[in-house]
This record gives structure tokens, sequence and C-alpha cells, in this order.
């Protein structure tokens, strides 16, 4: 049987436009529940469909846009009231340029208010490639622009923040990348925003502690736990401090590890403090020990040089209460200038019978903190000297000689010279004592100078050099001030 021309088959034709009617509704129910809005434009850019979403984003519905250009409905002005002509719309020109186009626009609302959008403008071409129109879909960004506008400034408020705290601060990503360093680091470090960043902060770490540190640091990130160290950080002028860099991380809504949050404090000045003070409790049990020895030496001393009883009395009694003005000194002169002179005597007095002690330099006053360590420099010389030196027999003298000379910076650098002779012949020593170390490391600190012990077989021979005044421009201005009578 032949059918003749498929097309004029009447059954079939009314098939076509069934399956047509029901493309169509199935089309118009996936644009109608689309979440964008879709318009259509003619080759004149007129707006011939709108689907629900455009009428919700734009106020209009497709009845009061039909026959128009949509740029004369939605897109006619600038926010700032300047008319937007059609010419310079960027959606208009999909249609001539035949080229997609996308970017963000700011529309008007039917109510005429202003709203933010990003939009894709595509032509629409015929069998031959000629365009006949545009289709364009709009997506309302005002959320998603009030996000990102209060997170930018929420960012701002942390970095003003930070930048004005009085701690070092950053922040890591969840793959340990530093991808923040506040302006204390850099003022602290010297190191530049792409030198600190990523990994380049362990740059300014002391070299033996860099390794540990960048341990302590993956370990942590990796098990997404809090973590504390202390290290050396170099100063932008090239000297290491001692710092406490301590973390806590960061979690997203959904608990999501995103990095951390820390901060870096200088710890140097506490840390030296706590040395010091070790030291000293040090030296407190170390000086007890000594006065006994002392006051056993200068028993023995004056038992050995007494006649009488009565001689003997007197002389300890006298000798005893030397001592204890040495230890008067300091604490009777506080908040105000010591003699040296005075200092050193008191230390040397109960030992200066048949003139056994000789101070020579010029009158000399000193601040209460180089008073402290003069004194206790010249107490351990001095015990050391009744122990095994130029105090510890008859013969033996003790000679201080000093001097004072500007630094180059109009300040003052004390030389104090310590000798002895006609004690026992001196040897070196085969262990460092306690007196060495004290007098190097609490000393010469203190002095912001150094400290040489010498063992020649004549007397032991200690030279003591440090800052004792320092003008305003110094950098060691607030150490110590010194008036020269």
């Amino acid at each position: 049987m032949h059918y003749g021309d498929p097309t004029q088959d009447p059954h079939l034709n009314t098939i076509n436009e069934l399956d047509s009617e029901e493309a169509r509704r199935q089309l118009n129910a996936v644009l109608d529940n689309a979440t964008v809005a879709i318009f259509l434009m003619n080759e004149r850019q007129q707006c011939t469909y709108m689907n629900a979403a455009a009428e919700r984003l734009t106020g209009y519905s497709l009845h009061e846009t039909q026959g128009r250009a949509l740029h004369d409905v939605v897109h006619h002005t600038h926010p700032d009231g300047r008319h937007y002509p059609l010419e310079d719309c960027p959606i208009d020109r999909a249609f001539p340029e035949r080229n997609r186009m996308q970017g963000e626009e700011t529309f008007v609302h039917k109510d005429g208010r202003f709203y933010p959008v990003a939009f894709t403008a595509s032509p629409i071409r015929d069998d031959n490639g000629h365009p006949i129109g545009t289709i364009i879909e709009v997506r309302g960004i005002a959320e998603e622009k009030a996000r990102d506008t209060a997170l930018r400034e929420s960012e701002e408020r942390f970095r003003n923040m930070a930048d004005h705290a009085p701690v070092m601060m950053w922040v890591t990503e969840s793959d340990g990348y530093c991808s923040y360093l506040n302006r204390a680091w850099h003022q602290f470090t010297g190191q530049t925003a792409e030198e600190a960043k990523g990994f380049g902060w362990l740059d300014a770490t002391h070299p033996d502690d860099k390794g540990e540190a960048e341990r302590i640091f993956a370990s942590a990130n990796a098990r997404r736990e809090a973590f504390r160290i202390e290290y050396r950080l170099r100063r932008a002028d090239g000297v290491y401090r001692w710092a406490i860099d301590a973390a806590a991380p960061r979690f997203g809504p959904g608990g999501e590890f995103l990095g951390y949050i820390g901060s870096v404090i200088d710890i140097d000045e506490r840390k030296e403090a706590e040395e010091r003070q070790k030291l000293l409790v040090q030296e407190l049990h170390h000086r007890v020990k000594n006065n006994l020895a002392t006051v056993q030496s200068m028993v023995n001393f004056t038992l050995r040089t007494s006649e009488t009883m009565d001689d003997f009395r007197k002389s300890v009694a006298h000798r005893l209460s030397a001592l204890a003005r040495s230890h008067s000194v300091l604490t009777s002169s506080s908040g105000r200038l010591t003699a040296l002179r005075k200092i050193l005597f008191s230390e040397l007095e109960p030992y200066d019978h048949d003139r056994r002690v000789e101070l020579d330099g010029p009158d000399l006053n000193v601040p209460d903190d180089v008073a402290m360590a003069l004194a206790m420099a010249t107490h351990e010389l001095t015990t050391n000297a009744s122990k095994y030196g130029a105090l510890s027999v008859d013969t033996g003298v003790v000679c201080l000689s000093w001097s004072v000379e500007a630094d180059g910076f109009d300040g003052r650098i004390l030389s104090l010279q310590w000798r002895e002779r006609g004690g026992p012949p001196v040897t070196i020593p085969t262990k460092r004592g306690f007196g060495s170390m004290l007098l190097e490391r609490i000393l010469g600190p203190q002095l912001r100078g150094a400290v040489q012990i010498e063992y020649p077989p004549e007397g032991v021979h200690v030279e003591i050099r440090g800052l004792i005044q320092a003008p305003v421009a110094h950098p060691y201005a607030n150490f110590a001030q010194e008036v020269v009578p």
C-alpha cells in the first residue's frame, strides 16, 4: 500500500501537532520552574518571553514588557541617576556582535530600586547562522554581594585590629600556607609580605631552631591541634630574640579545618630575667656559703695575729662589722647613685690591715644596677682571694685601679683592674667555677661589656669593662647614668 507524502497525511499532522504542543508544555514547565531568570528577545531586542523567575526578579509581567526593548525596561539608568544609553549596554551587544556576553550589571526594579545581577546573553541564530534574537539568563546576586561585602568588611576589621595589635599575628590555610602576617611581624623581622608568606616566615627563625619549629608546626597542623613553641626570632637589625609562638585551629561552619590563627610575643627580656633570677638564687646560696667561709677565714686569721683574747674579740667584731657594711651599702643607696670607691672598699675593708688593699681611681658615682653588679663581682673576687689568693696569706696585696673613658657616643665606659700579688703561686684552674660564670654571665651583660680573667703565676688579674653612662642617642641610653663630681 502506498501512503503518498507522509507530510500530507492528516493523521500524522495531528500527531505532530500533539507532539509539538506537548513539547511546548514541557518546555514551559521547565522554564517556569527554573530559578534563573530567562528572557527571549527578537531581532529588534524586544522582549517576547519571560519565565516566572524573570517576573519575580524584575517585578514586571510578560505583558508589561512585550514589544519593548528589555534595556528600556530594567536597564535604563545607572545607580547614580545617569541615563544608561542602549548603545553602551553589553547585554544588547550580544546580538549585533554575534558573541556570547557575560558579566555583572545593575538592573532597575519596577519599584525603582537598584539590584546587582550576573548575566549571560547569547545570540539565537537561524539555520543559516544569522542572528534572529537573543536569549538572556540573569541571576540576582544581591545576597552574594552582601555576603562578600560583609566578609570583606570583616577581613578589613580583622586586619585593622591585627595591624594595631601590640603583638605579632599570623593566619594560615589548611595546608599550612601562611596567608597573612600583621604589621608588627614585618616591623619586627624586616620581612616583606612576599618574603614571609607561605613558609617564608621560617627564614626569620634562628638556624638552630628552624627545624624544630617547622616540625612542631607541621605535626600540629596534621592533627588540627593548638600548639605553643619557643624559638629565637631574628629582629630587623639582625639580633635574635626569644619569642613564644602560640596558635589555635580555625574551623568552618561545617567543622572543616581552615588553618590557624596565631600570635608571636617577644619574651627575650623575661627569659633574660628568668636566667638572671636563677643565677641570683644560686648566688644567694653561694654567697651565704662564702660569707661563712669569709667569717671563718677572718676568725682564723685574727686568731693567728692577736696577742690576747681581748685583741682577738675586738678585731673579729670590727671585721664582722665591716663585712656587714658591705651588704648594707646597696640597700642603703637604693634609688640613688653610689660611690664606686665605697662599693669596692666595703668588700675589702675586713682584709685591709697593714695596707693590704690599694685603691687607685677617680671619684665616681654609679647607678644601683651597676653598683649591684660590681659589688657582687668584688665580693666574689675577694672571697676567692681570701680562700686561695693574695688575701689567704699575711703578705698578699690586692690592688684595684679604675678609669673612665668616652665610648664614641658621648657615653662613659668604666675600665676596672683587679690585680693580686704576694700570694701563693697561681695556676690555671682545671674547671670553670661559679665565680667565673658569675662574672661573665651577669657582670658582662649587666654592664654591656666584657670580663677577662687571667692567671699569671704572680697573682690573678681581672679586667672589667662596661658602659656606665649612655647618652640619649646611644642604643643603650636607658641602661645607666653616671655622675662624676
